[in-house]
């Protein structure tokens, strides 16, 4: 296994937690994308999966989806 560091640059970030199967996770998805317009923001990078509980554990899987934005 390789490691490397990466830097990622700072500013705004839409965050929101999807609780569930990562078979409804588009429905989370919807969801940011839809908050995201509506407040005035646009994406401004792609967005960024935090696996916060995986597969296996007693807990459904819990996933924090990020998303660089700006204000429009």
């Amino acid at each position: 296994r390789t490691l490397h560091a990466l830097d990622i640059p700072g500013g705004e970030m839409a965050v929101t937690l999807h609780n569930g199967p990562y078979d409804t996770i588009d429905e989370t998805y919807t969801a940011i994308g839809a908050w995201i317009a509506e407040s005035g923001y646009h994406i401004a990078g792609s967005p960024q999966e935090v696996y916060l509980r995986e597969p296996g554990d007693e807990a459904p899987p819990l996933t924090e989806i990020r998303f660089p934005v700006v204000r429009e």
